[in-house]
Parts: structure tokens; sequence; C-alpha cells
């Protein structure tokens, strides 16, 4: 049963429909070329004894289009040749044995180039594996004798890197010879539809040598095998843990840790027993090479166990580190690691880090970019020769160094938690209690004699206090607040009736005082105001406006505010357009480019449309000149990137002029900080919301 389920799991891992290049290849729009010059034999018989091969640039777009298809990939230039104009046009050209002639029908073939070398780079980059090859031979295969759609299968594969030194160098294909290998897919297909098993590739072996060994077999199926050599994209390292798993299906399932995960599918729950494995003392039997916390440590010791378990959490907690240790431990423990990850990032961090710890010698990458026959076998060479080598005097200090802070640490603690016989708690405790206290207890409240103070006298002395402040809610926590402190008698004497006259007196002028301003609101601003509660947020507005650098009283009209609020939220917008304007082209010219005018310059380049005319023109390099004189990076400009500049010139002069504009109707209405386009705005804004909420508060009409 289980081995049934293990099959099916494997055959999810194929994909042999016709979606996929390598059993139905079709050419791209922009992500395929082919090798046409020269001929797909000698070029596959020259993979071994060149290095490296340069595609010639066959220039077959104008000026103009090479600028637009080198911003935007999907642009299909107007000017393009048919395969055979392009080959007798441009095989003549080629001069070095090292150079080939690629073809794209659609675009130019440096622009496919770099589409491939792109989406190659970022696989390598991503999950460490190469996804670029050049297919030599096609066999033009069909499902029925009768069907009339063909498909196209690759033959042979050799993976490839595309590089490029500059912007202005032909593009370099370097092919691995050595690692040409028959179609995985297609060949599998082969054998489980048509039991038809196609031969291993020899390395030393010709082209036309391994085409002759399977021409008979493809003849017999109506097939035929086309020669041509195309480059593009091709994906199947799933195959190949098919084939592991399909191979070693018995060992797989030799494994509990499987078994376990396929009884839990089917619904059956198992107890999982862990074996005890407690250390002594973990941090000094333990090997770790980077910092571990409790948590950590319980992994690594789970791990070193022989444990199976999941370590889950969120990213920066520290996973990495954990996964450093635990290979570091298994190594000290003579044990060999497989430590694998869908995303190369991951191993590479988990490598940077045993690198730092000087465990690299011990590490070898059995899968990624960079793990060809060549280089695993050169790495284990290098290993094997290298000295043995012993564990330095200072490691063995450094142990009794910590063992040492260890039991001063395990001290500390110690005395920590003892219980202090004559209060009958330890310090922990009794700093904890002391934490609890309010703030509001007086720095001074202390008690004399503490150390020979014992437990019932505390307890009596908090009986005193707690009585005390189930007074405070009617005293107050000082009394001597208290309206009444000091009252003793119910019966009021003369002075005390002379002492409220006085405080009565004293209400009065205030309130009079209250009314003569009332008065004044009333008689500059008509404001009328009958109570004091009324009067509090007028108080409160005339504060605001008086101490604020951006309100003025001009402000305080409604209209007034809800225009100039309106007119800032539109500077505002434009602000950040001119910052990020001036900013990016600040990054490519001198502060003297913004002097000069953009809708001149625009009006000139308008002249210019016609690449043809640009060249000869005497007039035109002197525009050109003019606006390079204040370019940073010295070259000339093309006339694309010219009208993209200006253009942003142009925008910027524009949208500083309309801010101007704006600026000028409303700085009347602002403090000092509006201070043009570096003005905070969300500040500025925040001040007017707070004048807009004062103003709601305080009662109309008025007129300030």
């Amino acid at each position: 049963m289980f081995k049934e389920k293990l099959k099916k799991w494997a055959e999810l891992l194929l994909d042999t429909g016709k979606r996929n290049s390598l059993v139905s290849f079709k050419d791209t729009k922009s992500s395929t070329v082919e090798i046409v010059y020269p001929d797909v034999d000698t070029f596959f018989s020259k993979i071994d004894s060149i290095p490296s091969f340069e595609v010639y640039d066959a220039k077959i777009t104008s000026a103009e289009e090479e600028e637009i298809a080198l911003i935007n990939p999907n642009y299909v230039p107007k000017s393009k040749l048919d395969r055979g104009t392009y080959i007798s046009t441009f095989s003549p050209k080629l001069k070095k044995a090292s150079q080939i002639l690629a073809f794209n029908p659609n675009v130019n073939s440096k622009i496919a180039l770099k589409n491939i070398s792109k989406k190659a780079r970022s696989a390598i980059e991503e999950a460490g594996v190469n996804v670029a090859y050049a297919a030599f031979g096609f066999i033009k295969w069909s499902e029925r004798e009768d069907s009339r759609e063909c498909h196209k299968a690759p033959i042979l594969l050799a993976p490839i890197y595309i590089t490029r030194d500059s912007s202005i160098d032909p593009y370099q294909i370097k092919v691995m010879g050595d690692e040409v290998i028959v179609n995985p897919t297609f060949s599998f297909k082969l054998f489980s539809e048509f039991g038809i098993k196609l031969p291993e590739y020899e390395g030393d072996e010709s082209l036309d040598s391994y085409i002759s060994k399977i021409s008979d077999t493809i003849d017999r199926l109506g097939w035929e095998i086309i020669k041509e050599c195309k480059i593009g994209i091709f994906s199947f390292q799933k195959i190949n843990m098919y084939h592991d798993l399909n191979g070693n299906m018995d060992k797989i399932l030799e494994n509990q840790n499987v078994i376990r995960l396929m009884r839990q599918l089917e619904g059956i729950e198992e107890p999982v027993e862990f074996t005890p494995f407690d250390l002594s003392n973990e941090l000094i039997q333990l090997h770790s090479v980077v910092d571990a916390d409790s948590s950590q440590i319980d992994a690594i010791e789970l791990a070193k166990s022989g444990q199976s378990f999941v370590l889950q959490g969120p990213p920066g907690t520290g996973k990495s580190q954990t996964i450093t240790n635990i290979i570091a431990e298994l190594l000290n423990d003579g044990k060999r690691v497989l430590f694998v990850s869908e995303k190369l990032a991951a191993l590479n961090v988990v490598y940077d880090k045993l690198k730092n710890a000087g465990l690299s010698d011990y590490c070898l990458e059995l899968h990624s970019n960079k793990s060809s026959k060549k280089e695993v076998i050169a790495e284990l060479s290098r290993v094997l020769r290298l000295p043995q080598k012993a564990v330095s005097k200072k490691a063995e200090y450094e142990i009794h160094e910590k063992e040492a802070h260890q039991l001063a640490l395990d001290s500390y603690v110690e005395e920590l938690h003892k219980v202090n016989e004559v209060v009958g708690k330890s310090l922990f405790q009794l700093y904890g209690l002391y934490y609890t206290i309010d703030d509001s207890i007086p720095d001074d409240c202390l008690i004399p004699n503490v150390q020979s103070t014992d437990y019932e006298t505390v307890e009596y002395r908090l009986s005193l206090i707690r009585q005390f402040m189930s007074l405070v809610p009617d005293l107050g926590l000082d009394y001597r607040l208290n309206p009444w402190y000091g009252f003793s008698s119910d019966d009021t004497s003369y002075a005390d009736a002379l002492k409220v006259k006085s405080i009565l007196n004293d209400a009065i002028s205030t309130i009079i005082e209250l009314d003569s301003l009332r008065g004044d609101l009333f008689a500059k601003y008509g404001i009328e105001i009958r109570t004091i509660s009324e009067l509090r947020p007028w108080c409160k507005l005339f504060s605001f406006v008086s101490e604020s650098n951006i309100v003025t009283p001009a402000l305080c009209n409604k209209s007034t505010l809800n225009n100039v609020y309106d007119k800032i939220t539109s500077l505002k917008s434009l602000a950040s357009k001119i910052i990020s304007d001036k900013r990016y082209l600040s990054e490519y010219f001198k502060d003297s480019f913004f002097d000069e005018s953009g809708i001149r310059y625009q009006e000139e380049l308008q002249r210019y449309t016609n690449f043809l005319v640009r060249p000869f023109s005497r007039s035109y390099r002197s525009l050109r000149d003019r606006i390079c004189y204040h370019y940073k990076h010295g070259h000339r400009l093309s006339y694309g990137n010219l009208n993209y500049y200006v253009n942003m010139l142009v925008r910027y002069q524009e949208d500083l002029e309309r801010f101007n504009t704006i600026s000028e109707e409303i700085k009347g209405f602002l403090g000092s900080e509006f201070v043009g386009v570096e003005s905070s705005f969300d500040k500025i804004l925040e001040s007017l919301d707070n004048l807009k909420a004062l103003l709601d508060s305080v009662k109309e009409p008025y007129t300030i």
C-alpha cells in the first residue's frame, strides 16, 4: 500500500505534457535564439576546444528602434530579415573561429540573449540551478500516425553561461561540453509510453555519431530528426527527483518518518516516543559555534539525540543559527549532514556562518550551478590533501573560563533565592514587593533597624498604613490640601466669617475683570460671552493663534481657512513631485541645468525627430553639447535620453511655476514656518485642522 502511494507521489513530479519545452519546443518571441552559423555539426564539434563563443552583433535595427527595444523587451522592430537573407548577409562577416551568428525572427538576437541571461541569472540566484541550455538536434514527433499536429523535442542539451562585459561589448556564450546530456524528460516519455530507451551520450562522440545511433528507431516510429541548434530556457530538475524516488523506493520505505507521515495521511494517529537525552551541563558539553539561547539549545539536544522534529519560527528568530549549531554538533559526533533548501539564499546563509566558524572545509556543494563533476572532484581532492589539525590549547582555556563564569552566575542565582530567616522571604521576593509599591509613597518612608525587625512588627505597621489608606479617598493623600483642613468646630466664628468674606471679595474682583474682558471681545470682534464656560474655547483659540508660527489671525474665517486648506493640499502634492524630479535630475546634472529653459530645449529637439538628419546636423550636435555641458557623467547622451531628461526638466519648471503662483495667493495668511517647497506640509495641515476644530468649538457670529 505504501509503495503504491510513494509511486503516485513520484509521478506528481513529472511534467511530460506539451507545455514542457523539453517535450514540445516552441520558439518564443524574445527568449529563444537559433545558432545559424556555423552549422550545428561544426558548432557541436567546437564546444570542447573553444572556451567561449562570441555572438556576432548583426545590426538589423535602426538606432531609434534599438533604444526602444533595450527599454521594452517585448518591442518588435519593424525592420527585420528572413532567415535565409539574414545568413547570407552576415555569415561572410564572421572572421574568427570563436564567432557565431544567432538568429531570432522577431527581435534582434542580442535582445533575446539578454532575456535568456536575465531568466537564467534569476534562477541561479534564487535556487542555485542553471536553466540556460543549448539544444543540439530535435526530434519532430506526433502522438499518432494520422495526426496533423507535430511537436519538436530537443535531443542533446548542454548547459551554457551567457555573459557580457559592458553594453557596448558583444555577448559571450560558454558551452559546458563535458556536461552534455540526453533530454531526460523526453527520454522518460519515450520509455514510459513506447518502451523505447534512448542510449546514453558518450562524452567524446560527435553529434552525427549519436544521431546515427537513434535514427533507425526514430524512422520506425515515422518521426523525423532535424539538425539545428537552439538556445533557450529548459528546466528538468524534478525528473532527477523522480529517478531518485523510483530507484530507491525500498530504502525510502525503511525510514520510519516516511511511514509515519503516510499513516497520518491515512488518518492513523500514532504516539510519538521521545528518547530522553539530558546533558549534565549543556553549555560546556555542546559545541555551538554561534550564539544560542535556551530554546535553540533544546533543538540542538534533540538533533544530537537523533530525534525527528520540526523547528518553526518567524523570520529573524535564529533558525539559521540553530541549523548552523546543529551541523557543527553532529560534525563533532562524526556524523554526516545533508542540508537541503528550495532557496539558494538559505543555503548561503548557513554556509557563510559555517565558513566564519572555520568549518567550510567540511562543506561540499552537491546541487547548485557550481556542482559540476570537475568542481566536485577538485573540491574533494583539495580537502583530502589538507594537513591534519588539532584543537588549540586556547579552546581548553576558554572552556575553563566558561565554567568559571557559569559557577559565578549559579552562585548569584542561589543567593538571590535564599530565604532570609528574619523576614521569611528571599531577596528576589523582596525586590518584587518593592517594585509593586506605588510611586506616591514618599522616598523617606524608612523602617528603622530593619535588620532586627521581625515579621509581626512589619505586619502591625502595615495594618496602620492600610488604615491610613482607607481614609485617603475622603481626606486626600495630602490631608492639608483638603478644603476642610483645620476645621474643628460646628460653630463658625467671626474670624471665620471675615476670612470667607475676603475670599468672596477676591472672587468678585476676578469676575469684574472677566466682565471687562467680555466687553472688549464684543466691541472688537463681535464675540458675545455670557458664562465662564463660553470663555474657555476662546482662550484656547487666541492662545493657539498667538503661539503658532503657522496660522495667523487672518485665517480665523472659515471660508478663508477652507480655501487656504485646499491650496495647501495642492501645494503638498506639487512639492512632492518637484522634490522627487529635482532629486532624480540632480543625480545626472549640475545645478546650472535647472536655470536653463526646458521649453526652449524641447522646441529645439522637436526639429530633429528624423534620426537620419541628426548625424549630419551641426546645429543638433551644438544643441546636444549645450545640454551635455550640464551632464555630470561626461559621455554624450542619445537623442532618446536627451528628450527624456529635457521633458522632465520642463515638467519640473512648470510644477515649480504653478507652486509659486499658488504660494503668492496664500502666503499672507501663513506664518514663518511656511518656507515654500521645503515646508513641512503635514505639520501645516495639522495646524489648520486644529484651527478648524477650535473655530467649530466657539460660538458664532464673530469677526476677527
